[in-house]
């Protein structure tokens, strides 16, 4: 048998997405979901969502962009290129 994610989300029509560090919160959550009929749980435990940008001109300034630049390059100095 395959799973067909498409057809699953369009059935399902809401999913869940855990992200964090707390490998036990995670699975706590997500059995919780489940249990109350949320059908699609994705769990990411390394993910990092960082907005680097944050509200920005329609057309950004080369101040903007060199911001959002150095940002990222301090989040990547301190996670490292792997992440």
């Amino acid at each position: 048998m395959t799973f067909d994610l498409t057809a699953e989300l369009a059935a399902a029509r809401l999913l869940a997405v855990i992200r964090g560090t707390d490998t036990a919160a995670a699975i706590a959550t997500g059995t919780a979901l489940l249990a109350e009929g949320v059908r699609v749980v994705e769990v990411a435990l390394t993910t990092v969502k960082m907005n680097a940008s944050g509200k920005m001109s329609p057309v950004a300034s080369v101040a903007e962009l060199d911001g959002v630049v150095a940002r990222v390059a301090a989040a990547r100095e301190v996670l490292g290129d792997d992440r």
